[in-house]
């Protein structure tokens, strides 16, 4: 009775707690609005978006060059039309093309050192990548000098006439493909017989191609059509924003362990000095922040399904299941930052909102498609960042339905609370207070 008794009544007083009404239910309702009205016209229209007509042209016969328009070609939102430059112009005068793509190119270069004097049948320009590597090849291509094989990638390009959605588009897939240059780079550095290099290129533009998404994070290349209908683009700002509403949690944690711990405050003194174990005690504090936190989410959720119409393209009960679990990291983070912290009024205020609002930046709240720039960088970064998992959990969901990527998502979730309530218990059991 008495752990009821201390969940009812702390939830009851939460309710009551104007800073909890406004950030954790108000504000996200309030930018959820703010981003309709700035992303509406394009979410109501992403019908329109799902094929963007757009000329290639092959800079030069090698390799890499036709494993790009082979690639472009096999991507389901392109409609592909493979001229010569001048022929491309033409079309983009006309409004034909959103834009023109050129292919990129690698070259393959063999400087000869002679007598200290380099001989270069290759010239690097200021915008293409230079890779070297000593003494690639057989040994038959060797000779008494020393010999250097330089390898160079130059990046595709875009040309467009105006600023657009299609444009966008079409440099979202090439800030994707340049960042998966580098595994091409990787590829040639490593390479011990130069002949199986046009190989390993043409697998990895194969590997692209079957990943849709050039990383999961890359959401301005993901459309649908398996009869589920069309998970717009720009969803993924309303994805970033629920994990942001959900990490919000962290702040009702540390307010709860403040008024929990005698070393907090004058509440936490009384609380400590009643006849109640303090594990029922924080247990019931918690828990009852949990249960705010989903009902503030799940306000969100059907907000923007039901008041904004904006369609998840998932069963709501599996959208709703990923962000209680992100709340419950977010509650997990903030007890543990609170019993890191002590009394210290202004970091257990500044680390919460520091917490969310960075993981929530990484999500894409503000950038778009930082995720697919921290996956090509730094791709652990993803995977341990709650509100990057929670977006990418719903992108899954929303884009391929329910599988093994959505239950990764909310497995590793899982696992990150259970590790900050192991941290935060290892440390709340030895607190004793001489007296109170």
């Amino acid at each position: 009775m008495t752990f009821g008794h201390i969940f009812l009544y702390r939830i009851k007083e939460l309710f009551r707690q104007k800073w909890c009404v406004g950030w954790n239910f108000l504000f996200p309702l309030v930018l959820a609005t703010a981003f309709f009205v700035g992303f509406g016209s394009f979410i109501r229209n992403a019908d329109i978006l799902t094929t963007v007509d757009v000329a290639v042209v092959e800079t030069q016969d090698d390799e890499m060059s036709s494993s790009f328009v082979d690639l472009v070609k096999k991507l389901d939102f392109m409609n592909v039309s493979v001229v010569d430059d001048e022929e491309a112009q033409e079309l983009l005068k006309d409004g034909d093309v959103a834009g023109i793509l050129y292919a990129p190119s690698f070259t393959a270069n063999t400087r000869q050192l002679l007598n200290g004097n380099t001989l270069d049948n290759a010239s690097s320009a200021a915008d293409t990548l230079q890779i070297s590597v000593e003494n690639i090849g057989s040994s038959s291509m060797l000779t008494e000098d020393a010999k250097q094989a330089s390898y160079w990638i130059n990046d595709p390009t875009l040309t467009v006439a105006e600023n657009g959605v299609n444009q966008t588009i079409l440099s979202q897939f090439l800030k994707s493909y340049i960042a998966n240059e580098k595994e091409m780079a990787m590829i040639i550095t490593s390479a011990d017989d130069p002949s199986a290099i046009p190989a390993a290129i043409q697998k990895t533009a194969d590997m692209m191609a079957e990943d849709m998404t050039f990383g999961s994070s890359d959401v301005s290349l993901r459309y649908t059509d398996d009869g589920r209908g069309q998970l717009s683009p720009y969803m993924h700002y309303f994805f970033a924003l629920i994990a942001m509403a959900s990490l919000f949690a962290s702040w009702i944690s540390t307010s709860i362990l403040d008024e929990a711990m005698a070393n907090h405050s004058e509440i936490g003194k009384r609380n400590e000095c009643a006849p109640v174990p303090r594990a029922v005690s924080l247990t019931a504090n918690i828990l009852s922040g949990l249960v705010i936190q989903v009902i503030s989410v799940t306000c969100l959720i059907l907000y923007i399904q039901y008041v904004l119409k904006l369609n998840f393209n998932a069963p709501l009960g599996y959208v709703i299941l990923i962000s209680a679990v992100c709340s419950a990291t977010g509650i997990a983070f903030g007890v543990m930052f609170g019993a890191l912290l002590g009394n210290h009024p202004a970091t257990t205020t500044a680390v919460p909102l520091l917490f969310s609002m960075g993981c929530s930046f990484l999500s894409g709240l503000m950038v778009g498609n930082i995720q697919q720039i921290i996956q090509a960088a730094a791709p652990w970064i993803n995977r341990i960042n709650p509100a990057a998992l929670l977006t990418d959990g719903l992108d899954s969901l929303g884009s391929y339905g329910i599988g093994p990527a959505y239950w990764q998502d909310v497995l590793i979730l899982l696992a990150l609370t259970a590790a900050a309530i192991a941290v935060s218990s290892l440390i709340l059991r030895r607190k004793n207070y001489a007296s109170l």
